[in-house]
């Protein structure tokens, strides 16, 4: 079968490959720099007749995540951001074919990621914490899934995809944006 000796072939590669794939020894101390990885790359720029070339090599110090390596910040918060976006268009889909109980098991589990993150007092996981409890409770039983549920995931879900704000979430708002809704806000009385 042509397809079975194609999944040999890929096995073989892989095994032939697979020290090429173990960048980093398991028993590298902690502290421990590692060279990773290193590069060449050469080009001629637009105005230069001349060759350049540039040598980079990668290294990387072991440690222990929990050990107080910093984290960024900004990629952790985006990281939530798209997971939750994600996590409410699948959990949409589980509910749309009858499956509430694993729709909000897959909802109680990321509220449980985010909740048990560092930057769960952070504004914007705030806003994707509150989301995503809002979301379960639109998932109560069956009728109010198809009352309020459907539309919510839906709407949700792309807009922390697409970091668009809504009525009740200004958080990516720019500053102008933000300024124009407090205006409007004071006018109103706070709504």
């Amino acid at each position: 079968d042509v397809e079975e000796e194609k999944m040999d072939v890929i096995a073989e590669e892989d095994e032939e490959n697979k020290n090429d794939r173990e960048l980093v020894p398991d028993a590298a101390p902690l502290g421990d720099e590692a060279m990773v990885a290193s590069a060449t790359c050469q080009y001629v720029p637009l105005n230069c007749e001349e060759p350049v070339t540039i040598h980079k090599d990668l290294s990387v110090v072991c440690g222990d995540v929990g050990a107080g390596v910093p984290t960024d910040q900004e990629v952790m918060i985006n990281y939530f951001r798209v997971k939750t976006a994600e996590v409410l268009k699948n959990a949409d889909v589980l509910a749309a074919d009858n499956a509430l109980e694993r729709a909000r098991a897959l909802l109680n589990e990321h509220l449980a990621e985010m909740e048990g993150s560092s930057l769960k007092s952070h504004e914007r996981i705030t806003v994707l914490i509150t989301d995503t409890r809002s979301g379960l409770g639109r998932m109560q039983d069956r009728t109010t899934y198809s009352h309020s549920g459907k539309a919510y995931f839906k709407s949700m879900a792309r807009n922390h995809m697409m970091q668009h704000s809504s009525v009740s979430n200004e958080c990516y708002s720019n500053r102008i944006q933000a300024t124009m809704v407090k205006k409007s806000k004071a006018r109103k009385g706070g709504y």
